[in-house]
């Protein structure tokens, strides 16, 4: 057992569907700490099925934070969501904290902080996005990179053009607040002062990540997220939610509004989740310096949460 005497946050990552959330169970029950939601889509009380929440049979084995705390119509942020963790860590009696999640901005401001960009609204993030995706179909990437780069010149050089996801990011900024997103990065960065060891990443190799997705779609129709869906769609009366943005909504909904077949929506559900799976791979392989991140390969969840313990045990020796 190692014992901590103070608080601390762990964090812990990897793609959806990578099995980090039942690692992060074994790690916190062998600590005898708690579970951090770092998922933006997890904070939300609606879809449980559709975004994963852990069951109530997970919540038993050791004490849950940060899920099902918003209503669907509520906009979050990571300034919002650092807040909360900052406020838990101050409210509860724990030494230790296992953060885990797949939303790496929410992740990357633990170990970095956070600029002190003021919130985006839905309303403009969802306009860029969809301009942004628009503008990818037609003329490609470059034509993306050319657009944002014409609106704000201080990226020019320093955001790939093939990062789209930054590209967008630092469009939807620009739009917010008329200024660059290079600019705000200059400012001093919101940190939460505690203890935090490296951000440990469940890393599994490309076919075995596509296996495990293909499960969960499954298991989540056999779990009922058709019929949640359409009651979600029911109780919104199409007022915007974030949650509308999550993957495999829109999917599903072209099956209820009889667009498709199901096995066509959920074929289409695995495609969208295994690029987001990509995408999410990709930023934990690129947005963290050596030393601050720890990947853990395959295996057992306890096998991965012995590996990540013997890592803490090296760390502090």
């Amino acid at each position: 057992m190692i014992y901590f005497s103070e608080k601390t946050i762990i964090p812990l990552g990897g793609a959806t569907a990578s099995g980090k959330s039942d690692i992060a169970i074994e790690f916190a029950v062998a600590l005898e700490g708690e579970v951090v939601n770092a998922d933006s889509r997890q904070l939300y009380k609606d879809l449980p099925i559709l975004t994963a929440n852990p069951t109530q049979d997970d919540m038993k084995l050791v004490k849950h934070n940060l899920y099902g705390i918003y209503d669907y119509d509520k906009t979050q942020s990571a300034a919002n969501w650092l807040n909360l963790v900052s406020n838990l860590l101050e409210e509860n009696n724990s030494n230790v904290f296992v953060t885990v999640g797949g939303t790496g901005l929410y992740l990357s401001s633990l170990i970095y902080g956070l600029t002190p960009i003021p919130e985006i609204s839905e309303s403009v993030r969802y306009q860029v996005r969809q301009q942004g995706k628009a503008l990818i179909t037609s003329s490609g990437e470059t034509a993306l990179y050319a657009c944002i780069v014409k609106k704000d010149p201080l990226i020019a050089g320093r955001i790939h053009p093939n990062h789209t996801q930054r590209l967008l990011r630092a469009w939807e900024v620009f739009e917010q607040t008329g200024r660059s997103i290079i600019s705000w990065q200059q400012e001093p960065r919101r940190k939460i002062d505690a203890p935090k060891s490296p951000l440990f990443v469940i890393d599994l190799d490309r076919q075995k990540l596509q296996d495990r997705i293909t499960q969960r779609c499954w298991k989540m129709v056999e779990m009922g997220v058709i019929e949640e869906i359409k009651n979600f769609i029911e109780f919104s009366h199409g007022k915007f939610s974030p949650l509308l943005n999550t993957i495999g909504f829109q999917e599903f909904k072209q099956y209820i509004d009889g667009k498709c077949p199901l096995e066509t929506a959920i074929k289409n559900v695995i495609k969208s989740t295994c690029q987001y799976a990509k995408r999410q791979q990709t930023w934990f392989r690129t947005q963290y310096n050596a030393g601050d991140i720890i990947l853990i390969p395959n295996d057992s969840p306890q096998n991965q949460a012995s590996m990540i313990l013997k890592n803490l045990y090296a760390l502090s020796a």
